[in-house]
């Protein structure tokens, strides 16, 4: 009989590792990519036929600080790549409109500003204007309103602020300071923005210019 090769096991034996080894790898970049963390943000994105999709945005890997926002359509991601954001703006909402997603984001250094995604391949198309300091301390941010191609974002405080913005490329068109306080119900009627103060406040959503609050 034939003894066995020391060389020879020694061979086997080494492919037997590295092929443990590349699995280890394997399953643990697979379960590196499972997102466990809270989901934030759960937008459902109209869909005319098969599983409904949704835009999600949610914390990640044990709940570590950066986010991802990504595309599901049923339980499949949708999305070449996850897109990270660092921070929402606390109680705001993202907005889908032409074609785009409006995400009010916030820093690592605390600055506020609207980035706006491709909805079809989540790919970055600009940043937005951000608000005048101190907003930070005297207020925070309002509601997201969008007409045509102009993009309105409010920020509550003394002085608040609405800001204007295309929808296409995110240029600035008009910036106003105003009071606007805590509480107080900012809403769209038509193209006016309309802010429940004492006595009431309205604006141009196009223009930002005053207009009468008369009906």
């Amino acid at each position: 009989m034939r003894k066995a090769i020391p060389g020879k096991k020694l061979a086997v034996g080494l492919v037997v590792l590295l092929l443990a080894t590349i699995a280890a790898l394997l399953f643990g970049y697979l379960n590196g990519r499972v997102l466990r963390g809270e989901i934030l943000v759960e937008l459902p994105i109209p869909s005319d036929s098969g599983p409904a999709e949704r835009l999600l945005i949610r914390r990640g890997f044990d709940q570590r600080r950066h986010l991802f926002m990504l595309r599901e359509h049923g339980e499949e991601e949708v999305w070449p790549e996850r897109r990270v954001l660092y921070g929402l703006q606390e109680g705001t909402q993202p907005v889908i409109a032409g074609g785009l997603v409006l995400v009010r984001t916030r820093r690592s250094s605390g600055l506020h500003e609207t980035h706006a995604f491709n909805v079809s391949d989540g790919v970055f198309k600009w940043a937005g204007a951000t608000p005048a300091p101190p907003f930070d301390a005297t207020g925070g941010p309002g509601p997201t309103f969008v007409v045509g191609d102009v993009v309105t974002e409010v920020y509550v405080g003394d002085p608040g602020e609405i800001i204007g913005v295309n929808l296409g490329d995110g240029a600035e068109l008009y910036r106003a300071q105003v009071s606007i306080p805590a509480g107080a119900a900012v809403t769209l009627e038509g193209e006016r923005l309309r802010i429940a103060s004492t006595p009431p406040l309205c604006f141009s959503q196009r223009s930002g210019v005053p207009t009468d609050c008369a009906p």
